[in-house]
């Protein structure tokens, strides 16, 4: 589990909410959305509602992308420049904090990103980078 405040210096702007949230996991897929996700957009997965329906209460997305109309307006949207780099800043920020739980939540994102639709090749090398990077 983390919170907001947890994310604080990872993204640009947020719009949708004002107090604290506490998120169980992340999440890449709409469709591996659980209860309390935050849901990170990743340019090919266009299922917000999904997201929505499935549990996500909040989402990452760039800050160049429209929101779909069906999106509510007090929806949190976490808005940053690249989700890739975020999805790096926030686990080098994990395993600064709690190696326990960025162990989970990275394997949990290499069980999504095997899954039978992986999610997009360019993501892919750029966690298998992020990865090495840290084991070294």
């Amino acid at each position: 589990m983390f919170s907001t405040t947890f994310l604080e210096g990872l993204y640009d702007n947020v719009t949708g909410y004002s107090g604290s949230l506490t998120f169980s996991t992340l999440a890449l897929r709409a469709s591996t959305c659980q209860s309390k996700s935050l849901y990170v957009y990743l340019q090919n997965d266009q299922d917000f509602l999904e997201a929505i329906t499935k549990g996500a209460i909040a989402v990452v997305v760039n800050k160049k992308m429209n929101l779909p109309s069906f999106v509510p307006t007090l929806f949190p949207v976490f808005y940053v420049e690249d989700t890739v780099q975020f999805i790096r800043q926030f686990l080098a920020k994990l395993k600064e904090e709690d190696t326990t739980k960025w162990e989970k939540i990275l394997e949990m994102i290499e069980k999504e990103l095997t899954s039978p639709f992986p999610i997009n090749t360019s993501f892919l090398v750029k966690l298998e980078s992020y990865k090495k990077s840290i084991e070294k």
